[in-house]
């Protein structure tokens, strides 16, 4: 199910989960809801642009998928997609949140291409959501996991920035929302990462 994150339940309201379901979308706002319904989780690598009813493949990556329960891993044959299974998807996913929570906003509101998160001013402000994502989750995700994800995508423009662009609803809410929920359960203070939601959220009623 590749939706965008506040389009999965009502994309997948009549679905069971008795044929497995994989939700590929960003954040992790569905988690939850993946695990009520029986779901399992996907992250799709690939460069993806939309233009009108053109699609336009604009990076390879891979397909990696997983279960959050039991059940049994999957093998596939070789093909452009490149889908893998992931035997602990949630780290894959959380790492997918990091590179989003970082990238998405800033090229957002800088209106810039990803390749420039890697550069100053930018980079500071990378690096500052960085260390609070840090506090925020057990799982460690090295920033030399984001750097090459900003080097493979240096010259995409950022789903974030497409929607406000197209003035569409942007996926704030499935990543940088629930970081802040997450935070207040931990009991901790951020900083960056707040005003960076309110940013997007003002940018986005602004289209």
């Amino acid at each position: 199910m590749t939706t965008k994150a506040h389009q999965v339940e009502a994309a997948t309201e009549r679905l069971s989960g008795d044929v497995p379901v994989f939700i590929c979308s960003n954040g992790i706002a569905h988690l939850d809801y993946a695990r009520t319904k029986g779901f399992h989780l996907g992250v799709v690598e690939h460069g993806v642009s939309r233009d009108g009813d053109r699609l336009h493949h604009t990076g390879l990556g891979r397909i990696r998928i997983g279960s959050l329960d039991s059940l049994e891993a999957m093998s596939f044959r070789a093909s452009p997609l490149a889908v893998v299974w992931e035997a602990d998807i949630e780290q894959v996913v959380t790492e997918k949140l990091f590179a989003n929570a970082i990238i998405n906003p800033i090229t957002a509101l800088c209106r810039v291409e990803n390749g420039a998160v890697a550069l100053s001013p930018c980079r500071e402000v990378a690096t500052a959501i960085y260390e609070e994502l840090s506090t925020l989750f057990d799982r460690h995700v090295p920033y030399t996991y984001i750097d090459t994800i900003i080097d493979k995508t240096a010259h995409n423009r950022s789903s974030m920035l497409r929607d406000i662009e197209a003035g569409r609803q942007t996926e704030v809410d499935a990543i940088l929302t629930p970081l802040l929920k997450r935070a207040d359960e931990r009991g901790v203070t951020l900083t960056v990462i707040p005003v960076m939601q309110k940013l997007i959220l003002g940018a986005s009623v602004s289209c």
